[in-house]
């Protein structure tokens, strides 16, 4: 039975030792070598608009309301399927709530079509994210908003 990577957590406080208390990254190696990462980005929502150019995205929210942008989950392709991801986002969403940010919205930007959706999406789609944008070019992007306490819960 592969029993998976475990998140280095040395990543995590280099990372912050090093003043990047906005930024968030996890990695997960098996026998020393990488295999996946999480990370993960503090904005404000007004960068985040900007990040993601949307300027009329969350008109609800205060332009200096923070959100928690999910830039990266990444697994090699030989690794995928064996829950390093599940793993990985836990780990991650670990960092976030100790760093005192759970209550925050959380946002990932995906490729949903054209040519066709990338595995991103597809996961957490099934791990009950939600699209709330597509992008008008009709380039295949979306912006999902995540809800962190089904993507732990749901099987791999």
């Amino acid at each position: 039975r592969y029993g998976g990577p475990r998140p280095d957590p040395r990543s995590v406080r280099a990372a912050l030792a090093a003043g990047h208390h906005d930024r968030l990254l996890v990695v997960a190696k098996h026998h020393e070598v990488p295999v996946g990462l999480a990370a993960a980005e503090l904005l404000t929502m007004t960068a985040l608009r900007l990040r993601l150019g949307v300027h009329d995205l969350f008109s609800e929210h205060t332009d200096d309301q923070q959100v928690i942008y999910l830039t990266d989950l990444a697994v090699a392709p030989d690794r995928q399927y064996r829950g390093i991801g599940k793993q990985l986002f836990a780990a991650r969403q670990g960092c976030i709530v100790r760093q005192g940010h759970v209550a925050l919205l959380q946002i990932v930007r995906v490729r949903k079509s054209n040519p066709a959706p990338s595995i991103t999406y597809q996961w957490y789609s099934s791990k009950g994210g939600e699209v709330i944008y597509h992008y008008p070019d009709d380039d295949g992007r979306a912006i999902m908003r995540i809800y962190p306490e089904l993507v732990i819960r749901t099987a791999t």
